[in-house]
């Protein structure tokens, strides 16, 4: 039997024996605050989220934790992002950022999508603390078992749809849920492709998520576990056959060190595989590296392209899908080659140099194209492109070489530096060659951003963003 499915079956085993065969929910603490998103009137709330439940085993259980949602006060579109709130942060020793859970559907997707862009009905926004260490830790609330964190995410899907929060504010705002979206990124993200892939999502007909959003998971799986370590990395197994509309979205760090056995690259009528060259794992726009670490003697050259336009865009095609059944822009997937060198890790709950916790495994580096980069998936401004349109034309303007993994801390602890990429600028004889004049570089910036937008990779009002900022550039030569 293969280990992908063995882990799959002993994966499914310790769900069977946890999951919830009654539960009960309530919310308990709410408090409200008028807000507004993008111009638009929402309600703001924190509460926490309370359940108990008889798993199969016959056994008890009861959790608490505190959950966040915003109710839009205006026509709203029935649908529900719930945030999978990532706390990777707890999992390493203390940074300069401190312990603190990372809420990355409400970041990156920004206020202007959740309160669904231009004058389009707004989302519903939920985010949930899953994991029983960081609960623990903060005494925000409890849970028993850290396999009771699959429960948690099931009954607040269930309390969504059945607008139990609703009931408890002044002012209803009156907007039936008839999907949930699940948004993870990394730590979650990881989780989510364990949801999946090993099939516990709900059932047919009645899933926990109806759409799933698997942000930078790449092919490794995070399965929880009740042990005295509360969870494992795994390569994730292949998905079932039918499932609900999935987006994997990569970034070339993934490509380059999360592969895993690949069961999560191969699209599918449900599952649409977005890998987007010249990208990184964490974006410099939100954990630069220079500020917060460099004064400790680090030295990074990071990727400073944000992943922010190719998230937005790649959870609206989702959005689309689940909401009016519309196919998604077609899958892109990047091209690597096995680099033959010890497997990574990372530093786990444990806080110990010596005790490492398996995670990215085998290393990979994306191949290479005629100009130098990364080859194949989706290419934004910042990467270039040959489009055969009856004789080749190249669009897209890069100022210098975007990677996805900085290979030199790409070990042991490293690898958190590792996954902020690296930028290695052309020097001013290389951009005075490719740009003679800034009408040529702004002619290669638009032709790449109209080709994605009609390609469904970007969002209009992200690509004309692209185009103003690359009209800041201003190279020595065109003085």
């Amino acid at each position: 039997m293969k280990l992908t499915n063995l882990i799959k079956i002993l994966s499914y085993l310790t769900w069977f024996v946890s999951a919830a065969v009654f539960a009960n929910s309530t919310f308990s603490n709410v408090a409200t605050t008028d807000t507004s998103l993008a111009n638009k009137a929402y309600i703001e709330v924190t509460a926490d989220f309370s359940g108990s439940f008889v798993r199969s085993d016959r056994s008890r259980g009861s959790f608490t934790v505190p959950v966040t949602a915003l109710f839009p006060k205006g026509k709203c579109n029935n649908t529900a992002v719930i945030d999978v709130v990532n706390s990777v942060l707890f999992e390493f020793p203390i940074t300069p950022l401190g312990y603190t859970p990372l809420y990355f559907a409400r970041m990156f997707l920004g206020d202007d999508v959740l309160s669904g862009r231009n004058n389009d009905a707004g989302f519903t926004y939920y985010s949930v603390q899953w994991n029983k260490s960081v609960i623990d830790y903060e005494g925000s609330g409890h849970l028993e078992q850290a396999t009771d964190g699959y429960i948690v995410l099931e009954e607040l899907s269930k309390a969504v749809r059945q607008t139990k929060l609703e009931k408890y504010l002044s002012a209803k705002p009156g907007c039936k849920i008839q999907h949930t979206i699940g948004f993870g990124w990394s730590q979650s993200g990881k989780l989510l492709a364990d949801m999946l892939t090993s099939e516990l999502n709900g059932k047919r007909g009645t899933p926990i998520f109806d759409g799933l959003f698997l942000g930078v998971a790449g092919g490794i799986c995070r399965s929880l576990q009740d042990t005295t370590f509360p969870w494992a990395y795994h390569n994730c197994s292949e998905p079932p056959e039918k499932h609900v509309p999935t987006i994997a979205f990569n970034t070339q760090s993934e490509i380059e060190l999360s592969i895993g056995s690949g069961a999560l690259r191969a699209p599918s009528e449900y599952l649409s595989v977005y890998e987007y060259a010249g990208l990184a794992h964490i974006d410099a726009n939100f954990l630069p590296f220079d500020i917060v670490f460099g004064g400790f003697g680090f030295e990074f050259k990071q990727n400073p392209v944000s992943v922010v336009p190719a998230v937005r865009a790649s959870f609206w095609n989702l959005y689309l899908q689940v909401k009016y059944g519309m196919s998604p822009a077609p899958s892109q997937l990047m091209y690597s080659s096995f680099v033959d060198t010890p497997a990574v890790s990372f530093l786990d709950l444990r806080n110990d140099p010596a005790a490492m916790s398996w995670s990215g495994g085998d290393v990979y580096t994306a191949d290479q194209d005629g100009d130098g980069s990364a080859e194949g998936g989706i290419r934004l401004p910042h990467m270039s492109t040959v489009l055969n349109v009856g004789s080749p034309v190249a669009i897209g303007a890069p100022l210098g070489d975007y990677g996805g993994i900085d290979f030199n801390y790409a070990g042991g602890g490293g690898i958190f530096f590792a996954n902020g990429g690296t930028f290695d600028p052309y020097s001013a004889e290389e951009l005075a060659l490719r740009y003679p004049t800034k009408d040529d570089y702004m002619m290669k910036v638009r032709s790449a951003v109209v080709y994605l937008v009609l390609s469904r990779y970007l969002l209009l009002e992200d690509g004309m963003k692209m185009v103003e900022e690359a009209d800041s550039v201003a190279l020595p030569h065109w003085d």
